[in-house]
């Protein structure tokens, strides 16, 4: 993302005049001069919030949480995501964002919203369980040195690697690296 964000044709085509920048103090200043909490959420509103049960998140890939809401007011669990769920699910991160953008209920997307909408089902999801995937071979991301296993970094710094779309890929060579695609849209770093 850090890196994609940052390459002029993207710039460009989303009509962005200055670089990406993954997090802006001055901008999280402004909104906390904002503070606009949700109608629902005021006084009644907390306790009728609470008695609203769960509902399948359903989106065009199948089921993919779980979503309570009341009126425009929602928290939706989405299932195989961390923190930033766009990344880990962004199918359902855009229809959940389409969808109150576009005031239609979360868990659907086919019932327009009014001020007595409610979902119905159990009062939490802690009986649901998932089984995690498996853990992911790490990769060098060469904009996030934290991405980078520490000998895979050296050679990053170095200038011992082949980089393309900014991770490092590996090719069966006499250093015991594996798997480092052969094409031309590679880029071989030079020292950083």
């Amino acid at each position: 993302m850090l890196g994609y964000l940052t390459q002029e044709s993207v710039l460009k085509a989303l009509g962005v005049p200055v670089n990406f920048t993954e997090a802006a103090p001055v901008v999280h200043k402004q909104f906390d001069k904002t503070y606009d909490p949700p109608p629902r959420q005021r006084r009644q509103g907390t306790h009728d919030f609470a008695n609203t049960g769960y509902t399948p998140l359903v989106t065009s890939e199948g089921i993919k949480g779980m979503t309570r809401q009341l009126g425009n007011y929602s928290f939706t669990r989405v299932y195989q995501a961390g923190h930033e769920v766009p990344a880990y699910q962004p199918v359902a991160a855009y229809e959940i964002f389409m969808r109150a953008t576009l005031d239609r209920d979360i868990p659907t997307g086919e019932i327009g919203i009014t001020g007595e909408f409610k979902t119905s089902g159990p009062k939490d999801t802690w009986h649901i369980k998932n089984v995690a995937p498996e853990m992911p071979e790490p990769r060098c991301y060469v904009l996030n040195p934290g991405t980078c296993l520490p000998e895979v970094w050296e050679r990053v710094v170095a200038g011992n690697v082949t980089v393309k779309d900014f991770f490092v890929v590996e090719d069966d060579t006499d250093d015991g690296m594996v798997g480092w695609p052969q094409d031309s849209s590679q880029v071989v770093l030079g020292g950083m």
